[in-house]
């Protein structure tokens, strides 16, 4: 059963929905955002995803941890984690010590806040007020940080979010306090574990997916130039694999340092000779 703060954002995320619809100009880039998300590369990408979270969750399911109970967590970890974490696979992904910053940020003490602080919630409208509030100072703090002279603004505003963040935390632990023969149960806890498994177990994919995207990249730059035919593209892919395999790091400094200089030979005795003598030791 979906929370009070759940449905007031689903009802603000459908607000917005209808007011780009009804506008012209934002129903226009809707349609082309629609366009994109349909195109043959993102829809393969999306069942690759889909099926490895299947696979995920029937392993789950196997060793009696996941039931339909947890549905609903499932869902909106997909929808607010999965999805993330395999766009910033083309991009955050790549930078060093992502994905060990990514498993301390799913066990840290701010994610027992968090699971705390929506596990209780207020009623129905005061939520969908709530999320207003919130949404709203935390719009004009983004926009307060840009300018030296609204400093003070945006102090006061993360004033205000502090104490509207106390005011949730503090109801959420009234209502556990008063009701915890309910909150401290093994149900319970297996909701609070799975998002934190899940995201373990998912970032694998993402780190495939990364990789992919960098072969990827060095394949079309060597497509780029007419010289290179597709027997000598193998062979110099070949041999950037056999020399960095799955070191996604390595492979990125490679990309960085070495591809420019890569793309210029136009034999095989040249790419070895390369390979050998000047990429960069990593």
């Amino acid at each position: 059963m979906f929370t009070n703060r759940e449905l007031a954002i689903s009802f603000w995320l459908i607000v917005l929905f209808v007011f780009f619809l009804v506008n012209k100009g934002t129903r226009e880039s809707l349609s082309n955002v629609f366009k994109v998300l349909c195109s043959k590369i993102i829809l393969c990408v999306f069942s690759i995803m889909f099926i490895y979270i299947a696979g995920i969750i029937y392993f789950l399911f196997i060793l009696g941890y996941w039931d339909t109970n947890l549905t609903k967590d499932t869902l909106i970890w997909v929808t607010f984690t999965a999805f993330a974490l395999l766009f910033n696979s083309t991009d955050k992904a790549l930078q060093e010590g992502f994905f060990k910053r990514k498993v301390i940020e799913s066990i840290k003490i701010i994610v027992v806040i968090q699971f705390i602080a929506n596990a209780y919630t207020f009623r129905l409208l005061p939520e969908i007020i709530l999320t207003f509030v919130l949404v709203f100072l935390g719009a004009l703090q983004a926009v307060a940080s840009f300018e030296e002279k609204y400093k003070q603004v945006e102090k006061l505003i993360t004033t205000l979010i502090s104490i509207l963040g106390l005011m949730i935390f503090a109801n959420a632990i009234h209502l556990t306090v008063k009701d915890f023969h309910t909150f401290g149960s093994l149900d319970t806890l297996k909701s609070f574990l799975l998002p934190i498994i899940l995201t373990v177990l998912y970032l694998p994919l993402v780190y495939c997916m990364s990789l992919y995207t960098i072969y990827d990249h060095i394949n079309a730059r060597l497509k780029m130039k007419s010289y290179i035919d597709k027997k000598l593209r193998r062979y110099i892919i070949r041999n950037i694999f056999l020399k960095y395999h799955f070191k996604l790091h390595s492979l990125r400094k490679f990309q960085t340092h070495s591809l420019l200089n890569l793309v210029k030979f136009r034999s095989r005795e040249e790419v070895k000779q390369y390979f050998h003598k000047n990429v960069v030791r990593i």
